[in-house]
């Protein structure tokens, strides 16, 4: 089936928005390493983009490519993405498209390049492929027009042709990467420059510093003969190390350590390199600095050989053996933190084998396959779940019960592994949610049921400046920007029907937001879409805007045009009962 997603405009709009915002919140020493992206009236005709040397030398593959195209202006509109194309060096522009097409398969398949209308762009790319040698690029063009043009009239579920074009092409993808990545590196002069605007040197050994976009903070390495040597750091903005990383001839080797983001930096992870292999080990630690797992890893994350979970306090969670597969080769016990066992369990089959269950006393509750196991873990300190299962000859039999802190969120009647009698969900505070009835395996009889009783619609709206986002768009900026005056008469003008909440979820927030253009006389007279939670929330605050009423912005003491950002979020709530 061809499904079709926001444009590229919006996604790069919301994009950019938060990079904009990161970059206004960073603090110095991060700024310095990271390269403000250029308007479009300060990019000039035949101009390069720039990297920082620390990117340039430590970027590899799809990140560098992605950060050169990054060094290209922001484009808000057609028109401006039309200029920024006049402004390109022929070598950029072929760049450019390939970047469209490569992205746009990665994420939605050659339908969405189509979709987005970008097809125009073949000819350039063409030119790129041709530039690079590229020989299999004109295959998956010429598929790709080819497919286009015999491409189903109606809807399909699933296009068979398409899906093997799209999973070629992101097959050849990383390999394709490296020889663009190398292409462009052997003849960087065409393509970018450094932070002074200066060609890249061919050869290049010394200290590489640049701006990490993860930790937002600063990365550290020494570069010999153009390739990455000793040791890479990755600071926080606060100078905390989150990232030790080691190298031998631009290759990591030995330990590589991840650390916490909190203040207090506690090592967290250890991946450790071997040579002449591609399956390394693997260290998560406690926060106390005990280790919480140790095991090896092959390529995917395959887990093989052994793999061993500790408590915090050091004693074995629980040990198993993995195939060069990743297959269990045999049961295991699991024990509770004194040492005592807690579960055995076989894994090879699925669903799993429970064979037997102690509780913490001590007392055997399943045995050989028949009895009850329970079961607590929480995912984050303030949720715990439980688990109560019934077994007879090793297959759920009875009822099976999930609770969420306390309170039953899954009721399951079994027998013989099949589900047989009710099974109902329950919404977070205990409300039945769906209620089935069902004999060995099929479903006689089904109800939902709302989470509230008498649902009524409640609506929020925050406006706020946004003047580092206005300079990206090279809009206006104002002394005084535009304040709501009618809020409350506007609140009741936002419907969305509880049907979208029963397909969304009936305790879901949902959110909305827009630039709002406002006239000098507080009318609103355009908007930038930024971001919406789904079509119903953007239709129905796009339709309060000729309603709204504002104080408009002053530019030296003068009501002008000017912008402010417009959010609003929508939720339920339990109403009272209507007579």
């Amino acid at each position: 089936m061809f499904f079709k997603i926001d444009s590229y405009h919006k996604l790069a709009l919301k994009v950019h928005l938060i990079l904009g915002f990161l970059l206004f919140s960073l603090p110095l020493s991060a700024q310095q390493v990271k390269l403000e992206k250029p308007l479009l009236k300060d990019f000039r005709d035949q101009d390069f983009p720039k990297m920082t040397l620390g990117d340039y030398f430590t970027l590899e593959g799809d990140d560098f490519l992605y950060r050169l195209i990054d060094g290209l202006p922001h484009y808000y509109s057609d028109q401006q993405f039309q200029e920024l194309l006049q402004k390109l060096r022929p070598e950029l522009k072929e760049l450019y498209f390939f970047s469209f097409l490569t992205w746009s398969v990665s994420n939605g398949g050659f339908s969405e390049f189509y979709e987005n209308g970008y097809q125009y762009m073949f000819p350039e790319i063409r030119k790129f492929y041709n530039r690079i040698g590229e020989e299999k690029g004109f295959e998956f063009l010429e598929n790709a027009e080819a497919w286009s043009k015999n491409r189903p009239k109606e809807e399909v579920w699933f296009d068979f042709r398409l899906d093997a074009l799209d999973q070629e092409f992101n097959t050849n993808k990383a390999a394709l990467d490296s020889r663009v990545e190398a292409y462009v590196r052997a003849n960087s002069h065409l393509y970018v420059r450094d932070e002074n605007g200066n060609v890249f040197p061919s050869i290049f050994s010394g200290k590489a510093i640049s701006f990490d976009p993860l930790t937002q903070g600063v990365k550290e390495i020494q570069i010999v003969n153009n390739r990455k040597e000793g040791k890479m750091t990755i600071t926080s903005p606060e100078g905390i190390i989150l990232r030790e990383f080691n190298f031998e001839n631009g290759v990591q080797v030995g330990a590589q350590r991840y650390f916490d983001f909190d203040e207090n930096g506690d090592l967290d992870k250890e991946e450790v390199f071997f040579p002449d292999t591609d399956i390394k080990e693997i260290r998560y630690y406690h926060p106390n600095g005990q280790l919480s797992y140790q095991g090896k890893e092959a390529p995917n994350y395959r887990k093989v050989g052994q793999q061993t979970y500790w408590h915090d306090n050091g004693t074995v969670k629980y040990s198993y053996m993995m195939d060069a597969n990743g297959n269990h080769t045999a049961p295991y016990f699991e024990y509770y933190s004194d040492g005592s066992k807690m579960l055995e369990v076989d894994r090879r089959e699925n669903p799993p084998k429970y064979l037997n269950f102690w509780d913490e006393n001590g007392v055997q509750l399943l045995k050989d396959g028949n009895g009850i196991y329970i079961s607590e873990s929480g995912s984050l300190p303030e949720t715990v779940f439980r688990y109560e299962y019934q077994f007879k000859n090793y297959k759920e039999h009875g009822i099976q019960k999930m609770f969420r802190n306390g309170i039953l969120t899954d009721y399951r009647e079994m027998s013989d592994g099949q589900l047989h009698g009710y099974y109902r969900k329950y919404y977070p505070n205990g409300k039945l949610h769906q209620e089935y009835r069902i004999e060995n395996g099929k479903v006689l009889e089904f109800q939902e049921k709302p989470l509230f009783d008498n649902p009524k619609l409640v609506a929020e709206i925050e406006t706020e400046e946004l003047e580092s986002y206005l300079i990206q768009k090279e809009y206006e900026l104002s002394d005084q920007y535009p304040r709501l005056l009618n809020k409350n008469e506007v609140l009741p003008l936002i419907t969305v029907s509880n049907e979208v909440f029963g397909v969304y979820g009936w305790d879901t927030k949902m959110f909305g937001s827009y630039l709002l253009h406002v006239d000098e006389n507080g009318k609103v007279v355009g908007n930038d879409f930024i971001t919406a939670d789904n079509g119903y929330v953007s239709r129905s605050t796009e339709s309060i805007f000729p309603h709204l009423k504002f104080e408009p912005g002053l530019k030296n003491g003068v009501p002008v045009k000017s912008y402010i950002w417009f959010k609003v979020r929508v939720w339920l709530e339990e109403g009272n009962p209507t007579n």
